[in-house]
């Protein structure tokens, strides 16, 4: 699941420049967004849309998702963070 989580975020983040080093190991991915404040409200309309990520440091985003999460749940996290770049 966590190869097909990073593909989905690379994809994202080949149309948004705004979205940076994507990286992870399993389940363990983040990505960068240029300023605190951009990632702030990138993690508020991504709550808003019932999807939980994690702020970390100063410009990063990252996923914990449980391990037995299923790719239609990542499919449905995904439309949401796609949804929510476009909106920020």
């Amino acid at each position: 699941m966590g190869a097909h989580l990073m593909k989905h975020l690379h994809e994202i983040a080949a149309i948004d420049d705004r979205i940076t080093n994507v990286r992870g190991l399993g389940l363990m991915i983040a990505f960068d967004l240029p300023t605190p404040e951009l990632r702030d409200a990138f993690q508020k309309k991504v709550y808003e849309n019932d999807v939980i990520v994690l702020p970390c440091g100063t410009h990063s985003i990252r996923f914990r998702p449980p391990l037995n999460i299923s790719a239609d749940e990542i499919d449905h996290g995904v439309a949401v963070l796609k949804k929510a770049i476009k909106e920020i």
